[in-house]
């Protein structure tokens, strides 16, 4: 099908053998492109700030500042130096509760588990930290993610609603990827 649009077909081209290796070539060095960019963008955390007006004043409080965390994939590849860029991030926003929606442990594999398990504990600012489950805890085995996770200080919200610290705020969390 591919040939119908792009045509490689051997009449066209004196040297087909050649055309092959090239778009071999073409392929491979797009698909690096494309891992390269995407190791890159792992390992650079970035904060975008948004704000929300809402006219309702929780226990008196004027501001409520979440850090919203997804996608760590803390477990058998992120290593020390990507956790305490997490922790430090998280940490300089001084949030008041911090939220991991999904994919926050692919696995905690046996070198890593005290390492992963920081980032609920060193955000000591916070008032709480609280996940929901995303593909990748389902992936790497989701009893053992969460028992994880709630070993190391995060409320797990799997179809459950609760009072944060912050006894105005409900949170309810769905089971799921």
């Amino acid at each position: 099908m591919i040939n119908h649009f792009l045509p490689f077909s051997r009449r066209r081209y004196a040297n087909y053998a050649q055309v092959k290796y090239i778009t071999l070539a073409a392929v491979a060095g797009l698909v690096g492109l494309l891992l390269l960019g995407g190791h890159v963008n792992s390992t650079l955390p970035r904060v975008r700030e948004l704000s929300l007006s809402i006219p309702k004043k929780a226990s008196g409080m004027k501001s409520l500042d979440i850090a919203l965390v997804s996608d760590i994939h803390m477990g058998t590849i992120v290593g020390r130096f990507r956790i305490d860029q997490i922790v430090d991030k998280i940490n300089s926003l001084d949030p008041d509760l911090v939220l991991l929606p999904g994919t926050s442990l692919t696995r905690p594999g046996p070198g890593r588990q005290a390492e992963s398990g920081r980032v609920a504990q060193e955000t000591s600012n916070a008032a709480g930290v609280y996940a929901v489950t995303g593909n990748h805890e389902y992936i790497g085995g989701v009893e053992e993610a969460c028992s994880y996770l709630i070993e190391h200080n995060v409320t797990v919200l799997r179809d459950l609603s609760v009072r944060s610290a912050i006894r105005s705020i409900l949170l309810a969390g769905r089971t799921g990827p």
